[in-house]
């Protein structure tokens, strides 16, 4: 195996990675589930590498599970926050997991990324 490849796999197995999440907002600031994408990066000495990105649906996300990412997404960057916050819940443990158009990211730290598929 490449030095790299052994490298990336021991960064991967000391937790040295973030699950990071990206979506695309409407004009009105809603999320668009699918405009969802998944990243994974892996920290090095000198920051964040990205390692793989892939959208959600090619994944097997299913509908309702990209909603849920892409709102929580939202969420995190201060867009749909509603006055009374008990009524939010938390996010799917299933996975573990103002102006015009834009996006959005997200990190979410998730157990062992063999655990975090679909």
């Amino acid at each position: 195996m490449a030095p790299v490849a052994l490298a990336t796999a021991d960064l991967l197995d000391r937790g040295k990675w973030r699950l990071m999440t990206d979506v695309n907002v409407d004009r009105d600031g809603e999320p668009l589930p699918d405009s969802l994408w998944y990243r994974v990066e892996v920290e090095v000495s000198t920051g964040w590498v990205e390692l793989v990105e892939a959208r959600a649906s090619p994944l097997g996300v299913s509908e309702e599970s990209a909603r849920d990412e892409a709102k929580w997404t939202a969420l995190q960057n201060g867009l749909g926050v509603p006055d009374d916050l008990s009524g939010l819940g938390s996010p799917s443990r299933d996975r573990e997991s103002e102006g015009g158009p834009g996006r959005l990211a997200a990190s979410r730290r998730v157990l062992p990324l063999r655990t975090s598929c679909y």
